[in-house]
């Protein structure tokens, strides 16, 4: 008998262990899968990308993981701000992947949860290059939704270096979510904000700072490099590491190169002197402690070049002596009378080699040359003649208590911009320096033109604090270093201001515009946009009315000097390219009519309201009053309106009439009747060559002829009385003569008929 069991035996054995053998594997692979998936996860290299695990899912291959003490820069791979990526696959796909791998019992609920947002912004705090190297410092914030694992701030660069203004151009159009730039590996180029076992959470912020040598760096060649960071992180504990958030900045190195840079320090503001003493506003008081405060004292520094509107140095030195301010009940004492003072003198230190005048109230001579019209130019130099003339004394607060107006002439375009309609229409003023955006410096008749920037400080590369100071800082060094030429800033704010005060890099020499050359003669490809300012022809629309009125009042005080005292320093600030709007000047404008309307006030007219007319030769009494300080001279004018058909009235202008100060002058007017009936005469002042001026009164007149035809019909009728009764009377003695004369003669004529 053999031991052996038959086939079918041990098929059924097999059988019955393999079953068995199943029952017991199956527990333990799905406990080893578990025990494997808790495991946490190794990641050797914390600076590379591995993918994700919905990324694993669906991708054939992975990246080979490289050794974190590798020095050898690791590529960086594309990805998206807000959507950190792996190749194509962020932490928000990866949630989506394992959202859509469930068993899908809960899919209506899961496509109404808002879908995680995984980001971080960076901010730098500093950037600091050595002779060895170059260390990041600045905050990372976590933007997002979610809580983020494994954070880490790791040191990125591009290595080409921009030595030209094209090439620096192209730097910054570089996009920050390109793959362009090699992130760090070596020590001290990464570091980690939390680890595994923490979460930085949504609104959280960390300080970093990260460092490498020039050389690891790979930036051995002076020029402006990008460099910055990428934020590195994951949504979970163990998954890998994938880009949320980037910053960006430049850094120039300049071992062996040297660059000049031109400040000009512009003193300007908005007018506000009205007349005298009076302003509009206050605004100057704040401004003399902060915003000129500031450019003031960056205009003492060395090297700097400034540049000083004569009319804000009037307007201040007024200030000094004590001023109005208007409200809305009338005026009131202003508070910088001491801000004032501490300004001029201060002011007074400048070095005055280094400075240069606007023309009186920093016209906009854009206006001007688009209009054709010369206002701009002439009520600047008016305006300067006459405050030459009549305020030597500011010239007590001036740098070497030099004149301003000895100071050369400089002009600049309200949008920095020059054109050959421009260089024309200014060519009057004979500049000696002009500034300007354009492609070259420039010899123009009389002067230079000196190519600017438009704006001192731009922006950097960001993505997220690029308007930040150190990035404008960090801009600027770069824009310095490519120049080929000094790159001149026109510096008006307190932020600039602030920007230029700062140290800057030993390789880059401030210079004067004095030693600024300028080779090429000026030619119209020269320019680089068309020369504008803020104001728009509205404002010269309006000029006519305030000469207008100035002339009415020169002409009543007799006065010829008076029109250019009153008009020359408003118009000229009218027209100011210190004016932020078109509106604002037109609001000074306004401002300018209304106190010049306000000088004829003192000069009154009075009647009675109402005056009653019973002849051809009847009157009624006028009172002109002159409280001026000056004698004045007027003539009286009215126009009637039918109040009550059929009158015809009318009045006659007077003669002009001399009213001396403090005096009243009483005259009789009186009316033409051609016909009864009631008129409303207005009556006003006029000045001797005709011009309205004051406030007119109104008189109600009533033109009655009743009585005076009465008179003529008694006087007829007594004059036909007369007459009648001289005719009566000679006729009856005409008929008694002839009675008398026919009874003498009656005999002789009998008997003479009685003989024949």
């Amino acid at each position: 008998m053999s031991l052996c069991p038959a086939g079918d035996d041990r098929r059924t054995l097999v059988t019955s262990l393999r079953i068995r053998a199943a029952r017991w594997l199956t527990p333990l692979a799905v406990l080893l899968c578990l025990a494997v998936m808790s495991l946490p996860n190794l990641d050797t290299d914390a600076h590379a990308e591995t993918p994700t695990p919905a990324a694993t899912a669906s991708a054939p291959t992975q990246q080979p993981s490289q050794s974190t003490a590798s020095p050898t820069p690791e590529p960086a791979t594309p990805s998206t701000t807000n959507t950190p990526t792996q190749e194509s696959d962020s932490p928000q796909a990866a949630a989506s992947s394992q959202d859509t791998s469930s068993d899908g019992s809960d899919e209506s609920d899961a496509s109404d949860k808002p879908e995680p947002q995984y980001e971080a912004e960076v901010t730098f705090t500093t950037v600091q290059p050595t002779d060895k190297g170059l260390t990041l410092t600045g905050t990372i914030l976590n933007t997002g939704t979610d809580p983020l694992y494994k954070v880490e701030v790791v040191l990125w660069r591009i290595r080409v270096a921009a030595t030209t203004r094209d090439q620096l151009a192209s730097t910054m159009d570089i996009d920050p979510e390109s793959d362009a730039g090699d992130r760090m590996g070596t020590e001290g180029a990464v570091e980690t904000i939390v680890d595994a076992d923490r979460t930085f959470d949504p609104g959280q912020t960390a300080s970093f700072s990260v460092t490498a040598t020039w050389d690891d760096l790979g930036l051995t060649d002076d020029g402006a490099y990008m460099v910055g960071v990428h934020i590195r992180a994951c949504d979970n504990p163990w998954g890998p590491r994938v880009t949320i958030g980037r910053g960006r900045t430049l850094v120039t190195r300049s071992t062996h190169e040297t660059s000049q840079a031109a400040t000009v320090v512009m003193l300007t503001s908005v007018p506000s002197l009205l007349h005298d003493s009076t302003f509009t506003d206050d605004h100057l008081a704040d401004e003399l402690l902060h915003r000129l405060n500031r450019l003031l004292g960056l205009a003492a520094q060395p090297g700097i070049t400034w540049v000083i509107d004569p009319a804000l140095h009037h307007e201040i030195t007024v200030m000094a002596s004590g001023y109005e301010v208007l409200t809305d009940t009338g005026s009131a004492p202003g508070t910088g009378q001491a801000a004032a003072t501490a300004w001029l003198t201060s002011f007074a230190g400048l070095d005055p080699t280094a400075g240069y005048r606007l023309p009186w109230g920093n016209p906009d001579l854009a206006l001007g040359a688009t209009t054709r019209d010369a206002t701009p130019v002439s009520s600047a130099i008016a305006a300067a003649v006459y405050a030459d003339d009549t305020y030597r004394d500011d010239d007590t607060a001036t740098p070497g208590g030099v004149s301003l107006s000895a100071l050369p002439l400089l002009i600049r375009a309200g949008n920095g911009m020059v054109d050959e309609t421009y260089l024309h229409y200014v060519a009057t003023l004979k500049p000696a320096i002009m500034l300007a955006q354009c492609t070259t410096n420039a010899q123009i008749a009389g002067g230079q033109l000196l190519n600017t920037v438009v704006t001192p400080y731009a922006d950097g590369p960001g993505p997220t604090d690029g308007d930040s100071d150190l990035q404008k800082l960090q801009r600027a060094w770069a824009d310095d270093f490519v120049a080929e030429q000094p790159v001149i800033r026109v510096i008006e704010t307190q932020l600039d201001a602030t920007l230029a005060s700062l140290p800057q890099p030993p390789w880059i020499h401030r210079v004067s515009l004095r030693t600024i050359a300028a080779p090429a003669a000026w030619t119209p490809s020269m320019s680089q946009g068309a020369a504008a300012g803020p104001l728009a022809p509205e404002v010269l629309a309006t000029l006519p009315l305030i000469r207008d009125t100035a002339h009415a009042y020169a002409s009543m005080v007799a006065d010829v000097d008076a029109t250019s005292r009153l008009i020359s320093l408003p118009v000229a600030s009218a027209l100011s390219q210190s004016w932020p709007t078109t509106d604002a000047a037109l609001s000074y404008v306004e401002q300018t009519r209304a106190w010049l309307d306000s000088l004829f006030d003192p000069v009154t007219i009075t009647a009675t309201p109402e005056v009653s007319l019973t002849s051809r030769t009847s009157s009624f009494p006028i009172t002109v009053t002159n409280n001026l300080a000056v004698p004045i001279n007027v003539r009286i004018t009215a126009s009637t309106e039918v109040a009550l058909s059929p009158a015809n009235v009318s009045i006659p202008t007077t003669e002009v009439q001399t009213i001396q100060p403090g005096d009243k002058l009483s005259l009789s007017l009186t009316p033409t009747i051609r016909r009864e009936g009631d008129v409303n005469a207005t009556l006003r002042l006029t000045t001797p060559d005709g011009v309205p001026i004051g406030a007119p009164v109104t008189v109600r007149i009533h033109a009655t002829m009743s009585a005076w035809m009465g008179w003529v019909v008694v006087g007829s009728a007594f004059v036909l009385f007369i007459v009648g009764t001289f005719l009566r009377i000679r006729t009856a003695k005409a008929k008694r003569k002839a009675a008398e004369g026919g009874s003498g003669d009656a005999p002789a004529d009998r008997g003479h008929g009685e003989s024949r």
